[in-house]
């Protein structure tokens, strides 16, 4: 099968072209206002959400716009706060079509020690009532561990080796399901162009891109589109 990705890149105010991340050019760039790669792999017809030229497109085949509200909170509670149906069903009276949940690997690896056994029976909870509204679901990984799987998780520069296991394990579960779309990592920052496509030192420990996380999603056999948003913070 061949792999066909589509780049996307918008940045606020600016037009949306294509251009390659690893010239030495974009690696000047020292600020950005937003950015947001979308990779997508097009296998025939779509039966979920894919991505057109410049359009995100639902699983019916029209173009549409994401507009909703990011939840936070299961990222530093494994129960979460105050997440419920009534919650949800407020933001889709607002005239919401997605929510972003915000996600901790610590919790959601058996491995780590900062594990719950319950913490994926609540991501669950909370996909299943999103989707019951009709809205799509955003799964970010928001709080990583520098690898250490005895250590706390935190909003780090960019993801690590274990973020790799925490995507294959994800992906897997919710692979090809058309109301789910993917968020590889929350706002990287301070790092090269290429630490953020391909991994890397330049963060005090070992870090995987945005490449190696998307081909983590691929092998897990999930062809749900896959987000990763604009940096944080510089570039280097």
């Amino acid at each position: 099968t061949t792999l066909l990705f589509l780049l996307l890149l918008v940045i606020r105010n600016i037009s949306t072209r294509y251009f390659s991340l690893e010239t030495t050019r974009m690696s000047k760039l020292c600020t950005i206002t937003s950015l947001a790669l979308v990779l997508v792999l097009l296998l025939g017809q779509a039966t979920a959400f894919s991505v057109v030229g410049n359009k995100l497109i639902d699983p019916q085949g029209n173009p549409i716009l994401l507009r909703g509200f990011a939840r936070p909170s299961l990222e530093w509670n494994s129960i979460g706060e105050k997440l419920s149906l009534s919650d949800y069903q407020l933001m889709k009276s607002w005239g919401a079509n997605s929510v972003r949940l915000s996600l901790n690997q610590g919790f959601y690896l058996s491995t780590h020690t900062g594990y719950d056994s319950k913490y994926a029976g609540t991501i669950d909870q909370q996909v299943q009532w999103i989707k019951s509204l009709g809205m799509a679901v955003v799964l970010d990984l928001h709080w990583s561990d520098k690898g250490d799987l005895s250590g706390s998780c935190a909003q780090q520069n960019m993801a690590d080796v274990n973020s790799i296991s925490f995507w294959s394990q994800l992906a897997a579960k919710y692979a090809n399901d058309s109301m789910i779309i993917y968020e590889l990592y929350n706002e990287p920052h301070d790092v090269s162009w290429s630490t953020w496509l391909n991994g890397g030192s330049d963060a005090g420990y070992t870090t995987v891109g945005m490449q190696q996380l998307y081909d983590t999603v691929r092998k897990a056999k999930a062809n749900n589109v896959v987000i990763g948003l604009r940096p944080g913070g510089r570039l280097r």
